[in-house]
């Protein structure tokens, strides 16, 4: 009687599914990360602008004359400085880059486990050449 030895083709079969599986996680979890980076970076960049149309950042030239300036006037610079901040885009960029937080956080045992199996996955395609 025949035997048919299905052990390689099914091996072969489960290598191209846990391949497709890994790289589709690694592309959700880079464009995420990617999209949520391009949000704060916006906001950040809004608050820039906001702080260069209002002429906030020439209260530091303030501090630059004179060590007198400085000493004296330095606690009424740094509390305009904060009164002017664009509040809502700089919370809206902390939150953001909360939430990458948490997500690093939260995925950390699925990207150890994907890791490994792209090192494994590897050792395979090294052992079929």
């Amino acid at each position: 009687m025949k035997t048919i030895d299905l052990t390689k083709p099914v091996m072969e079969q489960v290598v191209r599914l846990e391949r497709k599986r890994t790289r589709r996680w690694i592309r959700i979890f880079s464009v995420t990360v990617a999209i949520l980076l391009i949000v704060a970076a916006l906001f950040l960049v809004r608050a820039a602008l906001r702080l260069s149309e209002r002429h906030t950042w020439d209260l530091f030239a303030l501090l630059m004359e004179d060590k007198e300036i400085i000493s004296e006037f330095w606690q009424d610079t740094a509390m305009i400085f904060f009164e002017e901040l664009p509040k809502s885009s700089l919370l809206i960029a902390g939150a953001v880059a909360v939430a990458i937080a948490l997500l690093f956080v939260f995925t950390a045992k699925k990207r150890t486990v994907v890791r490994r199996k792209m090192q494994e996955l590897a050792k395979r395609e090294k052992k079929q050449s």
